[in-house]
């Protein structure tokens, strides 16, 4: 894919990654591109799937969620598409990995508080037959987190 994006498509890309609402008439003012220029380009990056969506960026400290926690689920094979599926509409829940090791699920969420966290944790994990094992490891100090940019 990054071969069929030139460089002005991927700073038409650092452009919007930093703020999804900036102007098309700057975006063709920095390229160097007309309105309708820059236009038919974002067009082609959304509809190629490059740009999935828009969206802002939350603190989620200011919004209750000061806890982020990592948590290591080991799966029985059989059940983990079923697994990912269910922790895929949860809320707190916001990247879902399949790592390598014995069928390892790796868990990126974040909680109001470690109470929440083992709510989570009991009511979506212990009690699943399918999990063999669980591993939790809370973030004490995040030095840096960012969406991907090209």
């Amino acid at each position: 894919m990054i071969g069929m994006l030139d460089s002005v498509d991927l700073r038409i890309l650092r452009m919007l990654a930093k703020d999804s609402r900036m102007p098309l008439k700057e975006i063709a003012r920095e390229t160097g591109l007309s309105l309708s220029g820059a236009r038919r380009r974002i067009k082609r990056l959304e509809q190629l799937g490059v740009i999935e969506h828009y969206s802002i960026v939350v603190d989620p400290k200011k919004c209750g969620a000061s806890l982020l926690s990592f948590i290591r689920v080991d799966v029985n094979p059989a059940d983990m598409e079923d697994l990912v599926s269910r922790l895929g509409r949860k809320g707190e829940v916001l990247e879902i990995h399949r790592i390598t090791g014995e069928n390892s699920l790796l868990i990126k969420a974040r909680f109001e508080d470690i109470d929440e966290m083992n709510a989570f944790v009991r009511d979506n994990l212990s009690s699943s037959e399918s999990v063999r094992g669980i591993s939790t490891w809370l973030v004490m100090e995040t030095y840096k987190e960012r969406p991907f940019v090209p």
